[in-house]
């Protein structure tokens, strides 16, 4: 990720240079690109949720069963 914002400032910053209307059109696209992805990848990551089912008791050294159920998604 690093690597893209340099990369997205190493475009500005040509961009400014050279006085490319072009240039700044694509770096605030992928600057546009790069924050939304960002807030989208933390709004997905706080609605995800797992339900996991198992024994309530076991013993030391005992194999337990468990089961992860991820709910339905609807897109």
């Amino acid at each position: 990720m690093y690597n893209f914002v340099a990369f997205v400032a190493v475009l500005f910053a040509l961009a400014a240079v050279l006085r490319v209307d072009f240039c700044f059109t694509i770096a605030y696209f992928f600057a546009g690109i790069y924050m939304v992805s960002r807030m989208w990848s933390k709004r997905v990551v706080k609605q995800l949720t797992i339900r996991r089912d198992l024994t309530q008791r076991a013993f030391l050294g005992d194999e337990m069963d468990v089961t992860a159920n991820p709910p339905p998604i609807s897109w």
